[in-house]
């Protein structure tokens, strides 16, 4: 796995990342090497969202201080042909390769020549769907751009992994409150390595039933079903490491 090490590595700091910031950092550091300087990252708001509500779609949020207070008072997101493109299309795409609505041409070229006040004036958006069908988006916007086709499949490839721990960071997961025992901690790492009840008792010198209890013990204490639903919230709770 030598030729994937960069990628492996990038796709690890990514979900260790402890804030949102972090996340948006870590983008910005590879992207700004094709002259993409800011990134946002969402879901899409539904038709006729009013901006007093818009910001709560934001996960990521990465773009040059003051625009996207000025594109959400100026509710930029029911003309932005970017935003209309996503809807529709699930490729990752360049922002000029969005058709702009007749209809919208002046409000999109107002909107357009803001953005470039702010360092964007192109970009790239990398549209995704969640399993329960949502639409979501990683945005990437600068000022000089240069992409060649493999720099946009690999920032499509970061995108999902970026959007995926954004998406965990929005929805804290609450520690499980547990009071296991020494003896239940130290069976339950074991059992997380996949070691049996006699193994268990072999390495920590007690019975196999004495294994079994123990590990009974935590699989209650973590209100698990089951050996692999306890593994399971022992990892979650920082239990398992």
């Amino acid at each position: 796995m030598a030729d994937y090490d960069e990628t492996l590595a990038f796709i690890a700091s990514i979900d260790d990342a402890p804030t949102a910031d972090e996340v948006c950092r870590l983008l910005l550091g590879l992207s700004s090497r094709f002259g993409l300087t800011g990134v946002i990252a969402g879901t899409m708001p539904g038709s006729g969202t009013p901006p007093s509500d818009q910001q709560r779609h934001i996960l990521l949020d990465g773009w040059p201080d003051g625009w996207i207070d000025r594109y959400l008072q100026r509710d930029y997101v029911h003309i932005d042909p970017v935003i209309e493109r996503i809807r529709k299309d699930r490729n990752p795409f360049m922002w000029d390769e969005a058709p702009i609505a007749p209809t919208l041409r002046r409000e999109a070229a107002t909107m357009n020549g803001e953005a470039r006040e702010f360092g964007l004036a192109g970009g790239m958006a990398v549209p995704l769907v969640t399993l329960e069908g949502k639409i979501a988006s990683v945005s990437f916007g600068g000022h000089h751009i240069e992409l060649s086709p493999d720099d946009r499949s690999m920032l499509a490839l970061v995108s999902v992994y970026a959007i995926g721990r954004a998406f965990r960071l929005s929805r804290p997961i609450s520690p499980v409150p547990t009071c296991l025992s020494p003896r239940e901690t130290e069976a339950i790492r074991w059992a997380a390595i996949g070691k049996t009840d006699w193994e268990i008792s072999m390495i920590m010198a007690i019975s196999e039933h004495t294994a079994a209890r123990h590990l009974a013990n935590a699989k209650r204490k973590l209100g698990a079903a089951n050996r692999a639903h306890a593994v399971a919230e022992a990892i979650r709770a920082g239990i398992v490491r």
